[in-house]
């Protein structure tokens, strides 16, 4: 992913102010096979998409897990702790409230969403008995 938004150069491209430089070994790939010949460089913008993709992989990656772990009948402490251990992100390893405060927002926010759907569901039946109830009545 991060491949696809090097960029090529002939002359060492101008930095902003500010801004720092990193080095880093790109892997040997065909889309890359020209890379040596030129100075290679990232875009602030990409580099901030770059941020929002690995994000999204996390956030994915951790849902997948943590949805398999609960249903497996995992508590929710074991499997962020088999989460950061298999994803040797041990600096986290005491800290794993961050992750729990995470599901427990992302949990709060489905709920809330569901809550929303419920309400217009009962607002819009609400709406068809008030306007058309005959439709609706049983005759006896």
């Amino acid at each position: 992913m991060v491949c696809s938004f090097v960029r090529y150069s002939d002359t060492p491209v101008d930095r902003e102010t500010g801004e720092d430089v990193m080095t880093f070994l790109l892997p040997k790939t065909h889309s890359l096979a020209s890379a040596p010949n030129y100075h290679c460089y990232i875009r602030s913008e990409d580099q901030i998409k770059i941020n929002d993709f690995l994000k999204v992989i996390f956030n994915l990656d951790l849902d997948r897990w943590y949805i398999k772990g609960m249903k497996m009948g995992m508590q929710q402490k074991e499997v962020l702790e088999s989460f950061i251990v298999s994803r040797k992100l041990t600096n986290l390893l005491n800290d794993n409230e961050t992750l729990k405060k995470r599901q427990y927002r992302e949990e709060l926010q489905l709920l809330e969403e569901r809550k929303e759907l419920l309400r217009q569901r009962c607002y819009y039946r609400n709406q068809r008995l008030e306007f058309d109830p005959q439709k609706y009545l049983v005759n006896t």
